[in-house]
């Protein structure tokens, strides 16, 4: 796989997260994304930012991903990358199929508001 086809699906796939947990999220009162308001260099200098409008200011959380991704190619020349979490164990089966496998990390931020007030 490129490096542009790599780059290309990785951010494909986090836009697609974004956009599935923004729909799931805004009925619950949380909101991923949400408009920063303020200077946000001095917000970033003490690490505090805010969202929302005069009367309903919301802190908002960064969450940061720190994502493992693994990009396999078999002998059939099939790719696929595929993102693993907990512990990976690694083993044959009596396959002659030749495999290339690579890891590379992803590392984001994604702004978050969570509900308000708490229920």
């Amino acid at each position: 796989m490129e490096l542009k086809d790599f780059v290309t699906q990785t951010l494909v796939q986090i836009v697609a997260g974004v956009e599935e947990a923004q729909k799931l999220l805004k009925p619950k009162g949380a909101e991923v994304t949400p408009t920063l308001l303020g200077d946000t260099a001095d917000q970033k200098k003490h690490g505090i930012f805010m969202s929302g409008t005069s009367g309903t200011l919301q802190n908002v959380h960064m969450i940061e991903f720190d994502v493992a991704v693994t990009v396999v190619q078999d002998a059939a020349k099939k790719e696929g990358i595929g993102v693993f979490l907990g512990s990976i164990g690694m083993g044959t089966q009596n396959s002659s199929a030749t495999e290339n496998t690579s890891v590379s990390r992803i590392k984001f931020k994604l702004p978050i508001t969570l509900p308000f007030p708490p229920k």
